[in-house]
Protein backbone atom coordinates (compact mmCIF):
# COMPACT_ATOMS: atom_id res chain seq x y z
CA UNK A 1 0.00 0.00 0.00
CA UNK A 2 2.66 2.59 0.86
CA UNK A 3 4.69 1.88 -2.35
CA UNK A 4 1.94 1.83 -4.43
CA UNK A 5 1.01 5.65 -3.45
CA UNK A 6 4.55 6.80 -5.12
CA UNK A 7 4.36 10.14 -3.30
CA UNK A 8 7.21 12.96 -3.60
CA UNK A 9 8.88 14.04 -0.56
CA UNK A 10 6.81 16.86 0.13
CA UNK A 11 3.58 14.52 0.16
CA UNK A 12 4.94 12.22 2.39
CA UNK A 13 5.75 14.49 4.51
CA UNK A 14 2.15 15.77 4.70
CA UNK A 15 0.82 12.30 4.84
CA UNK A 16 3.12 11.57 7.92
CA UNK A 17 2.22 14.83 9.22
CA UNK A 18 -1.58 13.87 8.67
CA UNK A 19 -1.08 10.86 10.80
CA UNK A 20 1.10 12.83 13.61
CA UNK A 21 -2.01 14.92 13.73
CA UNK A 22 -4.32 11.80 14.46
CA UNK A 23 -2.26 10.44 16.84
CA UNK A 24 0.91 8.86 15.68
CA UNK A 25 3.93 9.02 17.89
CA UNK A 26 7.06 10.63 16.32
CA UNK A 27 10.08 12.53 17.71
CA UNK A 28 11.09 15.13 14.99
CA UNK A 29 14.23 13.47 14.42
CA UNK A 30 11.79 9.98 13.65
CA UNK A 31 9.42 11.66 11.44
CA UNK A 32 12.58 12.97 9.33
CA UNK A 33 13.97 9.51 8.97
CA UNK A 34 10.71 8.22 8.30
CA UNK A 35 9.95 10.49 5.32
CA UNK A 36 13.27 10.05 3.89
CA UNK A 37 12.70 6.42 3.93
CA UNK A 38 8.96 6.50 2.98
CA UNK A 39 10.58 9.45 -0.43
CA UNK A 40 13.34 6.87 -1.05
CA UNK A 41 12.83 3.69 -3.99
CA UNK A 42 15.21 1.91 -5.59
CA UNK A 43 15.44 4.23 -9.16
CA UNK A 44 16.02 7.16 -6.38
CA UNK A 45 18.79 5.20 -4.71
CA UNK A 46 19.87 4.21 -7.33
CA UNK A 47 19.72 7.44 -8.99
CA UNK A 48 21.21 9.44 -5.83
CA UNK A 49 24.46 7.35 -6.04
CA UNK A 50 24.78 8.13 -9.79
CA UNK A 51 24.71 11.94 -8.73
CA UNK A 52 26.99 11.30 -6.46
CA UNK A 53 29.36 9.67 -8.28
CA UNK A 54 29.20 11.99 -11.32
CA UNK A 55 29.20 15.12 -9.31
CA UNK A 56 31.04 14.50 -6.34
CA UNK A 57 33.65 11.62 -6.61
CA UNK A 58 35.72 13.32 -8.62
CA UNK A 59 36.71 15.35 -5.93
CA UNK A 60 35.99 13.82 -3.03
CA UNK A 61 36.85 10.23 -1.79
CA UNK A 62 33.55 7.87 -1.16
CA UNK A 63 34.78 7.65 2.56
CA UNK A 64 35.04 11.07 3.00
CA UNK A 65 31.04 11.61 2.01
CA UNK A 66 30.79 8.62 4.28
CA UNK A 67 31.60 9.51 7.10
CA UNK A 68 29.82 12.64 7.25
CA UNK A 69 26.08 11.36 8.88
CA UNK A 70 24.49 14.62 8.17
CA UNK A 71 20.55 15.18 8.94
CA UNK A 72 18.83 16.55 5.47
CA UNK A 73 19.67 20.05 6.02
CA UNK A 74 23.01 19.34 6.86
CA UNK A 75 23.27 17.99 3.62
CA UNK A 76 21.54 20.52 1.68
CA UNK A 77 23.89 22.96 2.98
CA UNK A 78 26.82 21.11 1.93
CA UNK A 79 25.86 20.79 -1.82
CA UNK A 80 24.75 24.24 -1.60
CA UNK A 81 28.42 25.27 -0.35
CA UNK A 82 29.95 22.83 -3.18
CA UNK A 83 27.94 24.70 -5.75
CA UNK A 84 29.41 27.78 -4.70
CA UNK A 85 32.46 26.38 -4.97
CA UNK A 86 32.14 25.62 -8.42
CA UNK A 87 30.45 21.90 -8.55
CA UNK A 88 27.64 21.41 -11.35
CA UNK A 89 25.00 20.35 -10.25
CA UNK A 90 21.54 21.05 -11.28
CA UNK A 91 18.42 21.81 -8.91
CA UNK A 92 16.82 18.41 -9.77
CA UNK A 93 20.20 17.05 -9.10
CA UNK A 94 20.59 18.64 -5.87
CA UNK A 95 17.32 16.59 -4.67
CA UNK A 96 17.77 13.65 -5.36
CA UNK A 97 21.62 13.55 -4.36
CA UNK A 98 20.65 15.09 -0.96
CA UNK A 99 18.11 12.85 -0.31
CA UNK A 100 20.55 9.98 -1.12
CA UNK A 101 23.02 11.51 1.31
CA UNK A 102 20.49 11.76 4.07
CA UNK A 103 19.49 8.42 3.69
CA UNK A 104 22.42 6.60 3.23
CA UNK A 105 24.74 8.84 5.21
CA UNK A 106 22.05 10.41 7.81
CA UNK A 107 22.79 11.00 11.20
CA UNK A 108 23.09 7.16 13.31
Amino acid sequence: MIRQQRLTKTGWQREVDKMIRWGALLADDERNVLVEYLASTPETDARGAEVLRQRCLGCHQADMVEQQHLGTAAWGREVDKMVRWGASVSPTEKDTLVGYLSTRFGPR
